[in-house]
């Protein structure tokens, strides 16, 4: 019978005999691993350790970058090329959300969103082939990387007076900013059970190059956006059902032409600044109302 002997020492012995004498072999001895015998010798089995987080390397950021901003909630930034999106962490600076265009013929024009957690999202991409169309698609929750089989919605924009400049989200809710109309979308179920976006309501701006729009981030919708003419802007308030909670707000907020334009998290506040850039001007967004004026 073969015997087996442990020491303290760094090395451990296993020592067996046969036929041809006694037999001395020399293995490496660790503490977190279970030993057992094998062919007349000592050999690891599996770690004890719990095994090590597996993590898929971020892709390096995309250059030139075409679109940047914050989440409406604030958590994480937005970073876009023309062929990927990044929503990045703003504690951490980690990877939170990827989007990697795979049609050649598209190019990326802007992105929003917020992602809070791996199974609660809300974002969305435009992609455009040249200024002749451009889509809008908004991504199912619970995807880190927004493979193009995960979209559940989409909406289909050709170009010329239909130029989107820009978009934002609200829990279910994408509002689409064209450089003459603002449209709100939702998600709707066809009998095919493909989902599509359709229009819930559009509004008539003067021309928005810009793209300005702002969109709240409570539970209660709410958006502003240009009005009709220079200067003016306008406010909605909606209910969680989707309907306007108040009478919309048109704002006189300056003589020349909007160049910026904020919304506070709930709502209740807009804040302007004209291409003039003296000032910003404080409004309350449910009388329209001036607060302050920021010189």
């Amino acid at each position: 019978m073969g015997k087996k002997s442990f020491s303290s020492s760094p090395k451990t012995k296993s020592i067996s005999s046969s036929p041809f004498g006694t037999k001395f072999q020399e293995i490496p001895a660790a503490s977190n691993r279970i030993w057992r015998r094998q062919s007349h010798i000592l050999v690891p089995m599996a770690s004890t350790d719990p095994p090590a987080e597996r993590r898929r390397p971020a892709p390096p950021l995309p250059s030139p970058i075409v679109h940047l901003s914050f989440s409406s909630d604030a958590s994480c930034f937005v970073v876009a090329g023309t062929s990927s999106v990044h929503w990045l962490s703003c504690d951490t600076f980690s990877l939170r959300g990827l989007y990697q265009e795979k049609d050649a013929r598209k190019t990326v024009a802007a992105a929003a969103g917020d992602m809070l957690s791996l199974k609660e999202s809300a974002c969305a991409t435009v992609s455009r082939v040249n200024s002749t169309k451009f889509f809008i698609r908004r991504w199912k929750p619970g995807y880190m990387n927004y493979h193009w089989r995960y979209f559940e919605g989409e909406k289909t924009y050709t170009g010329g007076e239909d130029d989107v400049r820009a978009v934002r989200v609200h829990g279910a809710k994408t509002v689409v900013v064209l450089v003459d109309r603002l449209e709100v979308l939702g998600c709707r179920t066809k009998d095919t059970e493909d989902k599509e976006l359709w229009l819930l309501h559009s509004v008539v701006t003067g021309g928005n190059p810009l793209g300005l729009c702002a969109v709240s981030s409570g539970a209660s919708f709410a958006f502003v956006c240009p009005g009709a003419r220079d200067g003016e802007v306008h406010v909605e308030r909606w209910l969680d059902e989707g309907e306007v909670a108040a009478p919309v707000v048109a704002i006189r907020a300056h003589s020349s032409r909007l160049a910026s334009i904020a919304m506070s998290c709930d709502g209740r506040l807009v804040a302007t600044a004209s291409v003039r850039g003296t000032l910003v001007r404080i409004f309350s967004a449910t009388d329209g109302a001036l607060l302050q004026e920021v010189c």
